[in-house]
């Protein structure tokens, strides 16, 4: 099966796929212009958010099997028009999810401590340290609403509800009944 990488991908998973005896190119910097004449020859395409693939680009390609989106979401993708033309469509929903678990982790520190405040007052070369000291989070209780939580081994660690910080957290997901204590 021969795949085209049409977006920045981690050389692991490029070298996974080739051990898996996929043969790929790498096409990291194709523009969309090259796509229609470039993405026929090719069984399969990987892409991310750059790489849109939509209706026209799919009509061109009558032997397309797969499109893997390396990340959450398919809005780049025309889903029911691939899966019309028996095109599989699949994402990779958690491998981000370490990254985007430290990032609200960082984003709650900043709120906490009012980083954006301070930095917007040093720039304007100003600074009241009275009015930046912020609150701590240790003790406080997150409650996290929504999305698909993870829990045990697979759960990223420092993910919200790991309680590294002391912080208390209680998860609602969808199709749970009750919130639940996660002591980490």
């Amino acid at each position: 099966m021969k795949i085209i990488v049409c977006d920045k991908t981690e050389a692991e998973a490029i070298d996974k796929m080739r051990a898996a005896g996929l043969t790929v190119d790498v096409r990291d910097d194709i523009t969309p212009e090259q796509l229609p004449s470039v993405l026929p020859a090719y069984d399969g395409m990987v892409v991310r958010s750059r790489t849109k693939v939509r209706q026209p680009l799919l009509e061109v390609c009558p032997d397309l099997k797969v499109i893997v989106r390396g990340g959450v979401g398919l809005d780049t993708i025309d889903v029911d028009f691939a899966k019309s033309k028996g095109i599989a469509v699949m994402n990779t929903p958690l491998a981000s999810s370490a990254s985007v678990a430290e990032l609200a982790l960082g984003y709650m520190f900043a709120l906490a401590r009012s980083l954006y405040q301070a930095t917007a007052s040093m720039k304007s070369e100003k600074w009241d340290k009275k009015s930046f000291e912020g609150d701590e989070i240790g003790g406080k209780t997150l409650g996290l609403i929504g999305g698909q939580h993870r829990q045990g081994p697979g759960r990223p660690r420092g993910s919200p509800g790991h309680d590294r910080h002391g912080l208390r957290s209680l998860c609602q997901s969808p199709g749970r009944h009750h919130p639940r204590h996660d002591p980490g």
